[in-house]
């Protein structure tokens, strides 16, 4: 599920195709990222000179700069207060080459996306570091405070 505010030219795309990539980047590609978040056409890629292929699934287009792209279809579309909130299907993870290993595992460790955030007040982006923690880490670390095994 992603929210988009409604008034928004990506929600109303959204709404007419009922699919979409979420293009997830990193701290080396955020210049041509944050720019592309002020303009609001269609020929913002070019204009910018981001390079992109065009997904064979959803026909949108994906960013060469972006090591992680989620290619969704849209299940449903529930707006609320000026959110849409877009529930989606992921057809397709796409990932660049330098984060799989040799089996094609992904290379969590090397994997530090900048996300946006925010509310009406403020509006930030957030750096995830490499830090990199085993499920099951948090339940494991409890027991021994309380002296279980």
């Amino acid at each position: 599920m992603i929210g988009v505010v409604a008034r928004e030219n990506a929600a109303e795309q959204i709404k007419q195709y009922q699919k979409f990539t979420v293009n997830i980047s990193d701290e080396t590609s955020m210049l041509a990222m944050e720019q592309a978040g002020f303009i609001s056409h269609q020929e913002k890629l070019e204009r910018l000179g981001v390079h992109y292929e065009i997904s064979e699934r959803t026909q949108i287009p994906i960013l060469d700069a972006c090591p992680l792209v989620l290619d969704c279809r849209v299940d449903r579309i529930v707006e609320e207060d000026g959110i849409c909130h877009i529930f989606a299907k992921i057809l397709e993870r796409l990932v660049a080459p330098e984060f799989l290993d040799e089996k094609g595992h992904f290379k969590n460790q090397l994997f530090a996306p900048t996300y946006f955030m925010g509310d009406g007040y403020q509006r930030v982006y957030r750096y995830l570091d490499k830090r990199v923690g085993m499920k099951g880490s948090f339940i494991k670390k409890a027991r021994k405070k309380d002296g279980k095994n």
